[in-house]
């Protein structure tokens, strides 16, 4: 009776993951290890591979974690590749760009938009010098 119960258990376990999965849309958001491209200059520009989309990019120096240029999508739909300091159509500039500096250390950092919670979940970062 037990082993019974066990394997009831594990086949409704596995229509519930596969009708979870089924159901989900596929918005082509970053998901999984991407890998990362990235100019460089003072002007540098942003790619990523698998070439998903994002609903916001940020920039942080590392010496200080400070915030030096962000931009902000009401959903996913920005996609690489971004230019540093050019808001994307359909995003809203949250932090105006500074000055890069030539040998300084920068990390670029891109989230998803959760559609389920709402909430961003970072999708990957890179560490960089222009």
């Amino acid at each position: 009776m037990r082993s019974g119960s066990r394997v009831a258990a594990a086949a409704l376990m596995l229509a519930t993951a596969l009708a979870c999965g089924s159901d989900a849309p596929d918005d082509g958001r970053c998901e999984g290890t991407l890998t990362f491209a990235i100019t460089t200059g003072i002007n540098p520009t942003f790619g990523w591979s698998p070439n998903c989309s994002i609903a916001q990019l940020r920039v942080t120096r590392d010496s200080d974690d400070a915030e030096i240029w962000s931009f902000l999508a009401s959903s996913n739909a920005i996609r690489s590749p971004v230019t540093y300091g050019q808001v994307p159509v359909g995003a809203n500039e949250t932090n105006p760009p500074e000055t890069l500096t030539f040998g300084a250390e920068y990390t670029l950092r891109i989230a998803i938009l959760d559609s389920e919670t709402g909430l961003l979940l970072v999708a990957g970062s890179e560490p960089f010098v222009p």
